[in-house]
């Protein structure tokens, strides 16, 4: 059993915990009835289940130590479910193993053990339970042990190709913004799948990516250098604008200040092209350098001038050999 796109809201829960309790916090979507959660604990053996029927549960396993009660609270979006620990203690994890009575774990405390015994010198596990650990994880479909996969894949082509059907899971049935980043970068290397890499920016920037934004406005700016079957000058520049206003993204300021100073919207703005180079320069220094027509030409006064001054001295002169 798989995590469905809509009910992965329940996986994401976050812990708080003092010596008395530990707490599971859920952020739920307003449609959710948290009256639909259901608890199942087993006091001989510390096995808990919580879920809502007809989906995979999402705390499932062997806690860490006994608890005397368990309550849950509903306030506005938040459902917090509260355990009340028998004896007072601060617990390194929730769930520690499988649960001894259905025998399963479930997705984010599977994917919590494999990071604990990633970062403990003590060997808990044998390194063949841990993978499982990850495996299980990744086969429920839980976002964050996807993308923690594919980053330890991306230093060869070779490994993250392997990785891209778990990339393109997250990306386009979970509408994971990170995963559709990554997939959309990869595919943007490619002319043949830039339409596709076009598409999951966009979708990325409806879920607030500001960089998603900006990757729009370079493959639509006729001066960025990147192959597109449609660009619009006037499009790129307001996607950088979006983008500017809320951060100094450096590469937004530098597309953009490159746009400016082009004619591709009319007389170019120098003054403001110039004035977003220097800016994108603070954020990034290593960018490559711009040069802009009016440089070039304040050259030329200099010169002419110099020369006016030259054939004066050279005039005077000349007049007074004459004498």
């Amino acid at each position: 059993m798989r995590i469905l796109k809509d009910f992965q809201f329940l996986h994401f829960w976050t812990l708080e915990q003092t010596n008395d309790d530990i707490t599971v916090i859920i952020d739920c979507p307003s449609t959710f009835n948290p009256d639909s959660i259901e608890i199942k604990y087993d006091e001989e053996s510390r096995g808990v289940t919580i879920f809502v029927e007809n989906q995979l549960p999402f705390v499932n396993g062997l806690l860490f130590a006994e608890i005397d009660s368990h309550v849950v609270l509903f306030d506005s979006s938040v459902v917090s479910i509260i355990f009340k620990k028998k004896q007072n203690s601060l617990w390194p994890l929730f769930i520690v193993n499988i649960n001894p009575t259905t025998n399963n774990i479930d997705p984010h405390s599977a994917y919590d053990i494999f990071l604990f015994y990633c970062n403990q010198n003590e060997q808990i596990f044998s390194d063949d339970e841990a993978q499982l650990f990850l495996t299980k994880s990744l086969e429920s479909g839980y976002v964050p042990a996807m993308l923690f996969s594919i980053e330890q894949l991306e230093n060869t082509e070779e490994d993250f190709v392997s990785a891209l059907p778990i990339l393109e899971q997250a990306a386009r049935y979970y509408m994971n913004v990170t995963a559709m980043l990554k997939l959309a970068l990869y595919n943007n290397r490619f002319e043949d799948k830039r339409e596709e890499a076009f598409k999951l920016f966009m979708q990325a920037s409806k879920q607030g990516s500001i960089i998603a934004l900006s990757f729009l406005g370079q493959i639509l700016s006729p001066t960025s250098g990147i192959a597109y079957h449609e660009k619009d000058a006037e499009t790129a520049l307001r996607l950088f604008n979006q983008v500017i206003e809320k951060n100094e993204e450096p590469i937004a300021l530098y597309e953009a200040s490159k746009l400016l100073k082009s004619d591709h919207l009319g007389i170019p703005d120098i003054e403001r092209a110039k004035d977003l180079y220097q800016r994108a320069l603070v954020q990034e220094p290593q960018l490559p350098p711009l040069e802009f027509e009016e440089d070039k030409m304040s050259v030329l006064p200099i010169v002419l001038g110099v020369s006016a001054v030259i054939a004066g001295i050279i005039w005077w002169r000349s007049r007074k050999n004459k004498k």
